[in-house]
């Protein structure tokens, strides 16, 4: 069956797997550093709540069968160890059956995870990494020939931060999201502040956030050099007016005058 295999392929396949396995590793580490504040039980977006109000066939995998935050935490430690051991060669060492398996592992682990991910993970890469991930699982390791037909289809192939740009351009699209993320600011979550490239708040929680639109443009050459930014921004419009936090009980008595029952 040699129209079926493609011999010569053998580095090309080498290359696209190990750097498959980058990209694993890179996507489940993603995942254990970012996960309680986004869909963590308690998360912007709780796992436990939508597995609660949707059936099994909308959203499988491995959650269905139990969900902690740990448990994730050992599905994304998982896939990393996995990833390692592919980008190290472990699969090119074992019988292509073993081989399969291997390769089949972390595509179930993140296929869970995308899974439950809602909005965070609804963006085309996801799903193309897993697209191409099922694919890879029929690639064939070490002396075996990559097969011509799986080889023709990976040719035919495409968190907060990004986010937020989406939110600006479809308000209707943070609604779900963007309430809780702003309630957790005020309460100085720790792990939402994480998300953030520099914690704004470093000596206490806000007392009040709000959120404006701007529109983004690049620098030219002599601005650039004038002002070292690559970057110039324009005030558009509010997003959210300012939001504060409650109050403490004793703090509303005694700032309001108001006696609480």
């Amino acid at each position: 069956m040699e129209w079926f295999s493609a011999d010569g392929y053998w580095l090309s396949r080498l290359i696209f797997q190990r750097t498959l396995a980058v990209i694993y590793l890179v996507a489940f580490l993603s995942a254990a550093l970012q996960f309680r504040a986004l869909i963590g039980e308690r998360g912007m977006l709780p796992v436990p709540e939508l597995l609660r109000r949707t059936p099994w066939k909308a959203a499988p995998g491995l959650f269905r069968l139990h969900y902690s935050d740990r448990f994730f935490a050992a599905v994304a430690g998982g896939g990393c160890a996995v990833s390692v051991a592919l980008i190290a060669g472990l699969d090119g060492r074992l019988p292509l059956w073993g081989g399969m398996l291997l390769w089949a592992l972390p595509w179930v682990l993140y296929l869970s995870i995308v899974q439950v991910g809602q909005v965070w993970y609804g963006f085309g890469w996801e799903s193309l990494l897993l697209e191409t991930g099922f694919l890879a699982v029929f690639l064939g390791t070490g002396d075996t020939a990559p097969p011509v037909l799986v080889l023709w289809l990976l040719r035919c192939h495409l968190r907060l931060d990004w986010m937020m740009w989406f939110a600006a351009l479809s308000p209707a699209y943070a609604r779900s999201w963007f309430g809780p993320f702003t309630e957790r600011l005020l309460r100085g979550d720790r792990d939402t502040l994480r998300l953030l490239a520099h914690n704004p708040f470093p000596d206490a929680p806000p007392v009040h956030v709000r959120a404006r639109v701007f529109h983004y443009r690049f620098t030219d050459l002599r601005e650039l050099r004038a002002t070292g930014n690559w970057w110039h921004r324009t005030y558009v419009r509010e997003f959210m007016r300012p939001v504060s936090r409650p109050l403490p009980p004793e703090r509303e008595s005694r700032e309001t005058g108001r006696e609480q029952c």
